[in-house]
């Protein structure tokens, strides 16, 4: 009867070994339904801010509406908090006009009025890389998310050239830029989940970088040779609104 009683304390642990070993794994299932990890593309439009889009001096951006694509996702490691990450695209034209007539406006008055002047400007581009905290709420077939990101950020600013010259007489203002810096991004939006594979989002951002740009100007008169090399920084910021697939995982 000893042994029976035996038995049975051995029989009891055991059992209650198994459920502690395998309990945890009981709520991996459910862990991964209450999470909503995706990969998403998205297109919007851009509305530039402060001095990107300010079109006052030479150090001011220029910058008009443009175009924004985003590669983004998110993995969450609970039902409302994860960490994602994007890669951003934007593209913005310059007001060419208006940097054309400032450009004239720096031509040194040494320099004759009848000069052949040649001009170099363009749009501005920015590939960013980022990751940071991902929040969202379910509600029902929605998701309301909310996110912050930073990382680094691929400027290639638009030049801001001139060559003003005759026979006798030179002039030329030049830009170059330093490549890479900070970026910065902070949005908002929501994803409609249309199955379990996929859905549609909207969503609204703040994005924020900065160009690092160098100006050389060269004057050459029959009386004058010199030259000048300064440097600025111009702040990069937008609000875009876009919209999008999502792929869930």
């Amino acid at each position: 009867m000893g042994s029976t009683f035996k038995n049975d304390r051995f029989n009891r642990e055991l059992i209650s070994m198994k459920k502690l070993i395998f309990s945890p794994f009981l709520f991996i299932p459910m862990l991964l339904a209450a999470q909503s990890n995706f990969m998403s593309l998205t297109l919007g439009k851009s509305s530039t801010l402060g001095e990107y889009g300010s079109m006052e001096a030479l150090t001011d951006g220029f910058a008009t509406s443009g175009i924004v694509a985003d590669y983004s996702g998110a993995y969450f490691i609970s039902k409302y908090a994860g960490f994602g990450g994007s890669v951003k695209y934007s593209s913005n034209p310059t007001d060419e006009a208006k940097i054309k007539k400032l450009l004239s406006q720096q031509i040194p008055s040494e320099i004759p009025s009848n000069v052949d002047t040649m001009y170099n400007t363009g749009f501005w581009k920015n590939v960013s890389v980022m990751a940071g905290p991902f929040f969202t709420l379910p509600a029902g077939n929605f998701n309301i998310d909310l996110y912050g990101f930073g990382g680094i950020g691929f400027v290639m600013p638009p030049p801001f050239d001139i060559v003003a010259s005759n026979t006798d007489n030179y002039y030329s203002r030049t830009s170059s830029s330093r490549q890479v810096s900070w970026a910065f991004n902070a949005g908002a939006g929501f994803r409609y989940n249309l199955n379990d594979n996929y859905a549609l989002r909207f969503h609204s951002d703040f994005f924020a970088s900065s160009a690092s740009m160098k100006i050389h100007t060269e004057l050459t008169t029959k009386d004058k040779n010199v030259s000048d090399t300064e440097k600025y920084r111009t702040l990069i910021e937008f609000l875009s609104l876009q919209v999008g697939l999502v792929y869930r995982m």
